[in-house]
């Protein structure tokens, strides 16, 4: 299997010698959301979403957008391999706008087979459809927003989802509602080498093409459209044998020629097509035009909808646009938002789960103190705190307002084991969101909350960390989204959807490396795992590198990781080492993880092993 991205971009395409794209200054297109609402007409139109998953962990965040649609809809799901639907379905539990229905397919023509091939038997029974799909575009970082983009362009509120719905119905002559292209794109509309195909597959539908006349078409290959505009298209009867086995191609597969044509084939239905932009997405992009009535919408597709067929087709721009190095700040600021979940209003049952081992009185009643606090501020009537003492009992250390359950003391079971018993009751008791958080650490008074709106931001699907101070773990995370290789048990929210499917820490981890392991199951499973810098965690970390006893466990927790993870080169690394401070390897079991799974191991950045973090 070819781990690619679903991209169907022109990114990274050589420059072409001639240029085809409008000039940006006649390039208009319609501001979102309108400037008005219109009534909703008593017919209703039938809504499908088509959606294809290369990347499962991706579907919470776009179901959080579909959310937005405030019509009934069905939504259509294809990935590649069986477990990854496996994983979809399990995102579904509580879906309640519609039937879902997840196929699997060859992982050929990106996202465009599946949509033109693998769902040609659902258009018949729909209106609209709306096309998505988890485009991550690794071979570029400045397209790393794209798919935010576009969640933000069609679907990104109520009043642009029920704007792009009026405006179908106000100009029956529209067929397709792309978007302004995305600004650092915008450089790379072209044919780039797929004018030989496209024109071929356009003559089968009845008009040949010119390279003479502008090009434009739904750059990224997400898009509004009426079912009918598609029809040249779906009657191709194209075959999943059309499209090339994958490779990683960049450009000149039909994939990439379908989707330049979607604006020819809608004009060979006899439908129109326009583009539309939510202004505070746009930085650099003149000719946007605002709509503050139904007759607005009249007035600009009459002056500025143009055709790409004939004589009456723009001329292309003469001179090459500079490139925009990178997506806007509000939109990146907008994305932000939306993955920290500053909106959220904090509804789900937390419980906060604390695994002791012979702690100071003095921190202890410190950290009991901070997590008061830090409940006051979530303002969660029926939040618990549950404790399982693995060394000296810490009852007289309590102070503040919180009730506390202790569990039965059974001994020094190990730091993964304690809080496997205590998230097995607190789950069994009715919580949705367990917080594991070390003894001789503190919480800033905003921490709980925040952490609870991350993890309702992301559905319930994702393993969310505190950022530690007064130092942070030196791990890395991502900026924007705040994905991370790994999280730290140290402040971890685990929510039950997670618990349910992953479980809890693998107990033959005693101290070290359950949490790495914890994440990459999670991974493997669809799980996002996340930083939250809102969430503040105080956990000062002792020197280790003098406490031989400390590196022991550690190294040996490393060789149990790399072991079930299937990475050779690192248990050597770690017997190695442990041989450097006298000790013999452990005998941890030979069994490892599926081979699928160890793709999502990532030990180069596994910095709990690395000199610099003592």
């Amino acid at each position: 299997m070819s781990n690619v991205d679903t991209d169907t971009s022109a990114a990274q395409i050589v420059e072409e010698p001639v240029e085809i794209a409008r000039p940006i200054e006649e390039d208009f297109c319609l501001a979102v959301p309108f400037g008005f609402s219109s009534e909703r007409s008593s017919r209703q139109p039938r809504i499908a979403v088509i959606c294809h998953a290369f990347y499962p962990d991706v579907i919470p965040s776009i179901q959080g957008y579909l959310e937005n649609i405030d019509r009934p809809f069905d939504f259509f799901l294809s990935t590649d391999a069986d477990w990854k639907k496996s994983i979809i379905e399990s995102y579904f539990d509580n879906w309640k706008f519609g039937t879902f229905d997840v196929r699997v397919f060859p992982n050929i023509g990106r996202d465009v087979a599946p949509k033109i091939v693998g769902f040609a038997d659902v258009y018949d029974d729909y209106d609209l459809v709306l096309f998505l799909h988890s485009k991550r575009s690794k071979h570029a970082d400045v397209l790393e927003h794209w798919r935010a983009f576009f969640c933000e362009q069609f679907i990104g509120s109520r009043d642009i989802v029920e704007s792009i719905l009026d405006l179908f119905e106000i100009e029956p002559s529209v067929g397709v509602v792309a978007s302004q292209h995305f600004e650092p794109v915008r450089h790379w509309i072209n044919w780039g080498g797929n004018f030989e195909i496209a024109n071929a597959l356009s003559e089968r539908m009845g008009r040949p093409l010119s390279m003479e006349r502008a090009l434009d078409f739904p750059s990224g290959s997400m898009f509004w459209a009426r079912t009918a505009a598609l029809r040249p298209l779906l009657d191709l009867g194209l075959a999943f044998s059309d499209f090339p086995d994958e490779q990683g191609q960049k450009d000149g597969t039909p994939a990439h020629a379908i989707e330049r044509l979607i604006f020819y084939a809608a004009e060979i239905a006899g439908f129109r097509w326009l583009k539309i932009a939510h202004e505070p997405l746009f930085e650099h992009t003149p000719g946007i035009i605002r709509a503050e009535t139904p007759d607005d919408i009249h007035a600009f597709v009459a002056q500025y909808c143009v055709t790409l067929f004939g004589a009456s087709a723009p001329e292309p721009r003469r001179q090459r646009v500079p490139p925009i190095p990178a997506a806007g700040r509000r939109l990146v600021s907008k994305i932000q938002a939306v993955n920290l979940g500053v909106d959220e209003v904090p509804r789900l049952r937390v419980a906060v789960g604390v695994v002791t081992y012979n702690n100071e009185d003095a921190d202890f009643r410190r950290f009991i103190l901070s997590l008061d606090e830090s409940l006051r501020v979530l303002g969660s009537a029926d939040a618990r705190v549950y404790i399982q003492d693995n060394g000296a009992d810490t009852r007289r250390s309590v102070c503040g307002r919180t009730l506390i359950d202790y569990l039965q003391p059974v001994g020094n079971v190990g730091f993964g084991a304690g809080h496997n018993r205590l998230m097995e009751r607190a789950f069994e008791e009715g919580a949705e969101l367990y917080i594991a958080a070390n003894a001789d650490g503190a919480f800033h008074p905003q921490t709980i909350k925040a952490l609870v709106q991350m993890v309702q931001a992301n559905r319930s699907s994702a393993l969310v960390e505190a950022l530690q101070f007064p130092v942070e773990h030196p791990k890395v995370y991502n900026q924007d989204y705040f994905d991370t290789p790994w999280v730290s048990g140290a402040c971890l929210a685990v929510p039950k959807r997670v618990y349910d499917r992953v479980g809890g820490f693998d107990e033959r981890f005693f101290l070290y490396c359950e949490d790495v392991d914890l994440s990459w199951r999670a991974a493997a499973s669809g799980f996002r795992l996340l930083t939250c810098p809102r969430a503040l965690f105080l956990h000062a970390v002792t020197n280790r590198a003098r406490n031989v006893g400390i590196l022991r466990e550690i190294f040996a927790s490393g060789v149990l990781l790399a072991r079930k993870w299937g990475s050779p080169a690192f248990e050597n690394y770690c017997v190695d080492t442990l041989a450097e401070l006298g000790f013999g390897p452990p005998l941890p079991p030979s069994d490892t993880v599926p081979p699928e799974w160890m793709a999502y191991a990532d030990f180069e950045h596994d910095t709990r092993f690395s000199p610099t973090r003592w």
